[in-house]
């Protein structure tokens, strides 16, 4: 609304300890500084390093987006680590732009990751996964348990209010199930129920419950 009675283009930026970080691609149509392609600010001197070690990466690595600016002489901020997932690139951009840029936006957070049988899982990428299947109902949880001495991932899934029939129900879940196990790696035990059998929650942290440590629990009860 606001573009249209403007006249003009509506654009996103975020940023990080009160400068602006990021500014998104006037080629991209999408409004989610989440997933759409964005530049850097240069005064902002980016870089994209290793969350673990925080040694710079080369472009095209997957890193955390690290920032310093020393024009702030108030408040001068010196390799911030943000703790977001993201991957530069140089890469010529159709707009014109010669700054860095990422081109899948900011896809997580690192200090969101659970671990499943060796494998790196995301909240946001298997709500990414979910959110673009047709008859996904909107809200989901992630379980993570251990039976014996593997570990298993149980995503459940509301159905869109339309999905009602049983093969119809089958058939989403057997979807929903081959995507989240190309995405993510893993083979997750997928369950569907009815749309509005889980509480609304904005918090992605709400949505994932590791119960591993009750299983540890138990076992060490048992040993002792």
């Amino acid at each position: 609304m606001t573009s249209d009675q403007c006249g003009t283009g509506l654009f996103c930026n975020f940023g990080i300890g009160r400068c602006e970080s990021n500014v998104q691609c006037a080629d991209d149509p999408s409004l989610c500084p989440m997933s759409s392609e964005v530049h850097c600010v240069m005064c902002l001197e980016p870089q994209i390093c290793d969350p673990e070690t925080f040694e710079p990466l080369p472009y095209g690595a997957e890193g955390t987006p690290i920032y310093t600016h020393l024009e702030r002489t108030s408040q001068p901020m010196i390799r911030l680590a943000s703790g977001d997932r993201a991957r530069w690139t140089d890469a010529p951009c159709p707009c014109g732009r010669t700054y860095p840029r990422l081109p899948d936006g900011l896809y997580g957070r690192f200090d969101d990751m659970i671990i499943v049988r060796g494998e790196n899982i995301y909240p946001s990428a298997i709500e990414d996964t979910l959110r673009a299947i047709e008859g996904f109902g909107g809200e989901f949880r992630v379980i993570v348990s251990r039976r014996e001495t593997m570990d298993e991932l149980l995503v459940r899934a509301e159905a869109a209010a339309h999905v009602t029939d049983a093969p119809a129900l089958e058939a989403l879940r057997v979807r929903m199930r081959e995507r989240l196990r190309a995405r993510l790696g893993v083979h997750p035990i997928v369950e569907i129920v009815a749309q509005g059998t889980m509480s609304r929650t904005e918090f992605k942290a709400r949505r994932v419950i590791d119960d591993r440590d009750l299983y540890r629990h138990a076992l060490d009860q048992k040993e002792a």
